[in-house]
């Protein structure tokens, strides 16, 4: 009895209020969908299958009727074009091409290459050949003679006149600078030095 009151109250509290409150919201909840929402949706489908997908119907049949004969019009002006260019363009083209453009330009590279050949060929003959004979039987023995007497002439003299004007120079003039800067002039200085700092106290 002790346990049975407390629970009855609690129930009388807190579930019944919470279950009237569920019976509550689903007895609006059935309300609101048998009296609002089942009947818009009633409308909505009437309309759409009385209204709507009539309209739609008969513009998609109006589009086919009006767009397919303007579609197979278009594709037999594509196909019209197509065989016009390929027979009076594309075809008349190839066999110009074939016919001329390709045998013209096969003959013209090979007579540039046979130019380049005869060109090349005339070079050698006429200008390699003439001037590495040349070089090898006159230019050559002539630029070696040359050679040999400008060293016996200019080189070898200049040479050994250089190394006599320096000699001459290092006989004449460094060594007896030498000779006067270690003997005259170096004493001199060491005195004038000594004497400066004997007269001025510095040292």
């Amino acid at each position: 009895m002790l346990v049975v009151w407390p629970a009855r109250a609690v129930a009388a509290v807190v579930v019944l209020p919470c279950q009237l409150l569920y019976e509550l919201a689903r007895l609006i909840a059935r309300g609101l969908w048998r009296l609002v929402i089942e009947p818009i949706g009633r409308v909505l489908t009437w309309m759409w299958r009385r209204l709507v997908a009539p309209v739609v119907r008969a513009v998609g049949s109006f589009l086919r009727w009006l767009l397919t004969p303007v579609w197979q019009a278009v594709l037999l002006l594509a196909r019209g074009l197509g065989f016009l260019f390929e027979q009076l363009i594309a075809r008349p083209l190839g066999w110009f091409v074939r016919t001329l453009v390709v045998p013209a330009w096969r003959a013209c590279a090979a007579l540039v290459r046979a130019t380049l050949r005869g060109v090349r060929a005339a070079l050698r003959v006429l200008v390699v050949v003439p001037l590495a004979w040349c070089w090898r039987t006159i230019l050559a023995p002539v630029v070696r003679a040359i050679s040999t007497v400008l060293r016996i002439l200019v080189v070898i003299p200049i040479a050994w006149c250089w190394r006599a004007v320096a000699a001459a120079f290092r006989l004449l003039v460094v060594q007896p600078c030498r000779w006067i800067n270690r003997t005259i002039w170096r004493p001199i200085r060491l005195a004038v030095a000594d004497i400066s700092r004997t007269l001025t106290g510095r040292r």
